[in-house]
């Protein structure tokens, strides 16, 4: 189990929100993770988010940043 932390930021870098951490087993459950709270998101507001994505962190190691626009 590692403590992945969870931000957000749109294309620019003007506006930013910090998600927090979330222990999980692996990176593999940190995307889906992430998939699903931007699944929800986008759910709520479309257009707010459409330039965003979300950025994963463990340990200093990028693990991943998703789109939020990958899945529409």
């Amino acid at each position: 189990m590692a403590r992945y932390h969870f931000g957000m930021r749109n294309d620019d870098k003007t506006r930013s929100e910090d998600l927090g951490i979330q222990v999980l087993d692996n990176d593999i459950a940190a995307v889906a993770f992430a998939q699903g709270v931007i699944e929800k998101m986008l759910h709520r507001n479309i257009n707010r988010y459409t330039d965003w994505s979300m950025d994963i962190v463990v340990d200093a190691r990028a693990v991943a940043s998703v789109r939020f626009d990958a899945g529409v």
